[in-house]
C-alpha cells in the first residue's frame, strides 16, 4: 500500500509529535516529577516540556556547529528507553485511568471528539494562510532548516527578535521530513489545541466532577478563535501555543503553592523558561509567577533553597538574551512611543468590542465578568490565583497599548484577539471554579 507524499508527510509529523511527547513524559518519569499524576495526565506536560527542552537543546547545538540529526534525536530516544526499563512498573500502573460516565457525560464526550476531529481535519486540509506564520514563525523555521544551524543573520533578515521555541520545533519537523512541508507542519498547532484540551480536562477533573470537567473542556475547545488557531485559517501563529504554556504554568504553580514540592517546582520553572521563549509576552507571565514563588518560599515558608531552584528558568532565558546581545539583535517595537493616557477610553472601547464578539468567543467574556460580579466572594484559592495571573497579564497588554507608537485603531483590532488566546483558558477555568455544584 502506498501513500501520497503529502499524506505520508502528515503521518510522519504526527509520529514526530508523539515521539516528542513521549520524550517529555519519559523525562518526568526518570526524575520522578509530578509523580502523583497518572500517565495520561502527564501527557500535556510531556508535550510542553518535550517541545521546550528539544528547542533549547537545538538552540545550543545550532550555535556550536551544524546540526547532526542523530546527535539531536539520540538523547530523546535514550530517555524513552531508560524510562521504559527503569520505570516500567510505575508506567504500567499509571496507564490505568478509570472514571464512570453517565449518558450526559457520554454525549458531551462524543461532541468533544467530533470537535477535535473537525479541527484536526481542518489542520490537515488547509495550507498555511496566517500572515505571521508566513512572515515569522515558519519562515525562520525554514531558514534554520536550509542553513543547518542557528544563523544570527536570520534575525536581521526577518527583522524579528521573537524567541525560538516554535521556530525550532518547525525546523526539527522539516529535518525529520527531509523537506519543507508547510501544510504538514501545521499539525503541530493542532497538537497544541489537543493538549490544551487534555490539560484543561485533567486539571478540572482533579478539582471538580467529571461532568463539569467534560462540559467546560467542550466549551473551551468550541471557542471559534481557538479552533481557528488550532487548525483552521490562523494556524501558524504562536499565540495558542503561548496560551497552552501559560495554562500549564498556572496548574503547576497552583500545585506548588498547595504542596510546596520540589518535584513540582522544577518542571514549573522549566515551563516558565519555555514560556518566555515562545513569545515575549510569556516573560511577563514568568515574572509574575516568580514573584509569587518568591513570596511563598521566602516570606511564608522561609525556604531559600526552593527560591534558588525556582530560578532554573533564568538559564535558557539569559542565554537567549546573551545571544541577542552578542549578535546585535535588538528591535524596539515601541521606539518613538510614549505613555498616552488620553487614549485609554478609546482602547477600552476597542477591547470591549473584541470581548463582545460572539463569533470569536461565544459568550465567554460576558459570562466571565458576570461570574466575577456575582461570585467574587465565593472564589476558591485556585480560581483567585487564575484571576490574579489573568489580571496582571491583561494589565501588561493594556500598558503596551498605552505606549505603542502604532495607531491604536490599527494595533488593538489587529492583535487583541490573539492576546486573548493567552488568557481564555484561565478565564474559562475561573468560571468553572466559581460555578455552583
Amino acid at each position: 500500500m502506498s501513500f501520497p507524499t503529502s499524506a505520508m508527510n502528515e503521518l510522519i509529523v504526527v509520529l514526530v509529535l508523539v515521539f516528542i511527547t513521549l520524550f517529555g513524559v519519559a523525562f518526568l518519569y526518570l526524575f520522578q516529577f509530578l509523580s502523583d499524576l497518572n500517565f495520561w495526565e502527564k501527557i500535556p506536560y510531556g508535550f510542553g516540556l518535550g517541545c521546550g527542552l528539544l528547542a533549547i537543546y537545538m538552540f545550543v547545538l545550532g550555535r556550536i556547529g551544524h546540526w547532526q540529526y542523530p546527535v539531536i534525536i539520540t538523547p530523546l530516544l535514550l530517555s524513552i528507553i531508560l524510562a521504559i526499563f527503569l520505570r516500567f512498573n510505575q508506567i504500567k500502573q499509571d496507564v490505568i485511568w478509570r472514571f464512570s460516565l453517565d449518558p450526559w457525560d457520554k454525549m458531551l464526550l462524543a461532541l468533544i471528539f467530533l470537535q477535535v476531529a473537525y479541527t484536526g481535519f481542518e489542520a490537515w486540509l488547509r495550507p498555511l494562510s496566517a500572515w505571521d506564520g508566513w512572515a515569522i514563525w515558519l519562515l525562520k523555521a525554514k531558514m534554520f532548516y536550509q542553513d543547518g544551524f542557528v544563523n544570527p543573520e536570520i534575525y536581521h533578515l526577518t527583522i524579528s527578535q521573537y524567541p525560538y521555541v516554535v521556530n525550532l520545533i518547525g525546523t526539527f519537523i522539516y529535518q525529520t521530513l527531509g523537506v519543507v512541508d508547510d501544510r504538514a507542519v501545521l499539525l503541530f498547532f493542532f497538537f497544541v489545541y489537543l493538549m490544551l484540551g487534555l490539560s484543561f480536562f485533567s486539571f478540572i477533573k482533579s478539582k471538580f466532577s467529571i461532568t463539569r470537567s467534560i462540559l467546560f473542556t467542550f466549551l473551551l475547545l468550541s471557542l471559534q478563535n481557538i479552533i481557528r488557531h488550532g487548525g483552521r485559517f490562523e494556524a501558524g501563529y504562536a499565540d495558542l501555543t503561548l496560551g497552552f504554556y501559560l495554562f500549564l504554568g498556572f496548574t503547576l504553580l497552583q500545585r506548588y503553592l498547595t504542596h510546596s514540592k520540589i518535584s513540582t517546582l522544577i518542571p514549573l520553572s522549566l515551563l516558565m523558561g519555555i514560556s518566555s521563549l515562545v513569545k515575549e509576552e510569556g516573560f511577563v507571565f514568568t515574572a509574575i509567577c516568580q514573584i509569587i514563588i518568591f513570596y511563598h518560599s521566602i516570606f511564608r515558608h522561609k525556604n531559600f533553597n526552593h527560591f534558588l531552584i525556582s530560578l532554573i528558568w533564568l538559564l535558557p532565558y539569559i542565554d537567549w538574551q546573551i545571544f541577542k546581545s552578542l549578535n546585535s539583535i535588538y528591535i524596539n517595537p515601541y521606539s518613538g512611543g510614549m505613555l498616552d493616557l488620553a487614549r485609554f477610553s478609546q482602547i477600552v472601547i476597542l477591547m470591549g468590542k473584541e470581548l463582545a464578539k460572539i463569533q470569536n468567543w461565544n459568550f465567554l467574556w460576558p459570562i466571565f465578568f458576570l461570574a466575577l460580579i456575582f461570585n467574587k466572594k465565593n472564589l476558591k484559592p485556585d480560581a483567585k490565583l487564575a484571576l490574579l495571573l489573568l489580571s496582571l497579564q491583561f494589565a501588561s497588554y493594556l500598558a503596551i497599548f498605552l505606549i505603542t507608537p502604532i495607531p491604536i485603531q490599527v494595533q488593538v483590532p489587529n492583535s487583541f484577539d490573539r492576546l486573548l488566546l493567552h488568557l481564555a483558558p484561565l478565564a474559562l477555568y475561573t468560571i468553572a471554579a466559581s460555578a455552583k455544584k
